[in-house]
């Protein structure tokens, strides 16, 4: 087996928790993966740009170098920690730990894992150090808002997007803006004392869109948010998130390499928000339109 067709499928096994598979490609093929590990670890230039993506492929070689690890092969760990005088790439580890955390509902783990980060973080400056702040505030809100705690969650997003602000992060605070405003809804959801009244499924299904746009499973967020449109049941409690439903599905296409759905979507959105006085979000998806008129 290649090496490149190797961490695939070590990814499909950690993406569809398949311990099975995994446990047996590492068993077959442990003298390979020692050996190209050190070739594995260079993000892939594709996806540099997309946080989530890079996230997803950190979250596979740290599962990788623990179950090396807890085998009695510490090899694997060593090379993806780095050494104690560079801690960016234990930083990094430390997120993508945290983000499983937050994917499998272990939210007071993650938070006190994202605390440690931060404070660590705090004390230390840099480039490196100004990209992973603001990611970890916003860990650090998402699994505040699974703990069913909106304004630590709203908090700790909003300081996510004071800073993506003050380093001039625009890719960052049209992120964390959409964030804040899911936030809201969902905040408002859990406040209402039907769970099943229109407006609150709508905002929790926008908000679980979100959260499988994050973690860079577009196709599958476009699936929820398109059965949303669809939903005949539901028609005035969607109008009233059409912008925010477009808008989402315009970023998802963007990302899936559809210009022609991602601008017609972003359209809709943009429109929404013009005829509902939605200063902010004509300001973002107009933004957002001309990014897709220059890819």
């Amino acid at each position: 087996m290649t090496p490149d067709a190797l961490i695939a499928e070590l990814r499909g096994a950690v993406k569809t928790n398949d311990g099975a598979t995994f446990e047996r490609l590492c068993n077959e093929h442990y003298a390979d993966i020692l050996e190209h590990l050190g070739s594995w670890l260079t993000v892939p230039e594709a996806i540099r740009s997309d946080a989530a993506a890079v996230e997803r492929f950190v979250r596979v070689l740290s599962v990788l170098a623990e179950s090396f690890q807890a085998a009695g092969y510490p090899q694997l760990m060593d090379k993806l920690t780095g050494s104690s005088d560079n801690p960016i790439p234990r930083w990094r580890n430390t997120r993508a730990a945290a983000q499983q955390r937050i994917a499998e509902g272990r939210f007071s783990q993650a938070i006190a894992i994202l605390k440690e980060l931060l404070h660590e973080l705090d004390e230390a400056s840099g480039s490196r150090v100004d990209d992973l702040r603001p990611k970890a505030y916003a860990l650090l809100g998402q699994a505040h808002v699974g703990c069913g705690n909106f304004e630590l969650g709203r908090h700790f997003t909003q300081l996510a997007l004071d800073e993506c602000r003050r380093l001039g992060d625009q890719e960052g605070v049209r992120i964390y803006t959409g964030q804040l405003r899911v936030i809201a809804g969902v905040a408002a959801g859990e406040s209402s004392s039907d769970e099943n009244e229109p407006s609150s499924v709508v905002r929790a299904n926008i908000a679980r869109a979100q959260r499988v746009s994050d973690e860079a499973e577009f196709a599958d967020s476009n699936e929820i948010l398109l059965k949303l449109l669809a939903d005949k049941d539901r028609t005035e409690a969607v109008e009233e998130y059409r912008g925010k439903i477009h808008g989402l599905l315009g970023l998802n296409f963007s990302r899936l390499g559809d210009r022609d759905q991602a601008r017609s979507h972003t359209e809709q959105a943009l429109e929404h928000c013009k005829r509902s006085d939605d200063a902010e979000g004509v300001r973002i998806y107009s933004a957002n339109l001309e990014a897709i008129g220059k890819q």
